[in-house]
């Protein structure tokens, strides 16, 4: 039983660690731009340096996991948003 706690121990660790890099690694495009933001136990995204009320958009998607959808290719510019 103490081993597999230990086992367990381990690989929850991994997982933290790997979200974490997920999160802190992202893609630095240029201003107004869009890039996909790959990642590698969440869903890709899209991301970019826009400007207030403007958002990076998927221009494709792809299933993930069983029921959810990330984002396969972006636009390449930032879009306005309409409220």
């Amino acid at each position: 039983m103490r081993g597999f706690v230990g086992l367990f121990s381990i690989f929850v660790v991994a997982v933290v660690v790997l979200i974490i890099v997920d999160v802190v690694v992202r893609p630095t495009p240029s201003q107004d731009a869009c890039a996909l933001d790959r990642q590698i136990l969440l869903p890709d995204s899209c991301a970019g340096n826009c400007d207030p009320g403007e958002v990076c958009l998927a221009l494709t998607t792809r299933p993930y996991g069983f029921f959810l959808e990330q984002a396969a290719s972006c636009v390449d510019l930032c879009s306005v948003t309409v409220d």
